[in-house]
């Protein structure tokens, strides 16, 4: 069940920074990655990017690698978090990239 949540809540996510004007894009570790990078870079509109991994609920946390991984993120400035609703993306986004 938790996979459909976070599939659900991902989803949202790519929509809602498309609705906005942004792109998201999905990090894969295959892809050159380093390991425990967040599932998603998000480019809005105002100039900003920041990252964002998604889980289903409240009792899945990230990976150690990934929690290290966000830190470091964080250290060098950028917004780094963690959605794990629908409610998250709405408050993530709303906060970083206000509606004019």
């Amino acid at each position: 069940m938790s996979g459909k949540i976070e599939g659900v809540v991902e989803t949202y996510l790519r929509q809602a920074v498309t609705a906005i004007g942004g792109m998201c894009f999905k990090l894969k570790a295959q892809d050159g990655n380093p390991i425990g990078m967040p599932d998603r870079l998000l480019v809005l509109p105002n100039g900003k990017c920041m990252f964002a991994e998604v889980k289903a609920d409240d009792s899945k946390e990230p990976e150690p690698a990934q929690q290290r991984r966000i830190a470091e993120l964080r250290q060098l400035g950028h917004v780094a978090v963690v959605v794990r609703s629908v409610t998250d993306v709405q408050r993530l986004l709303y906060t970083k990239c206000p509606p004019k």
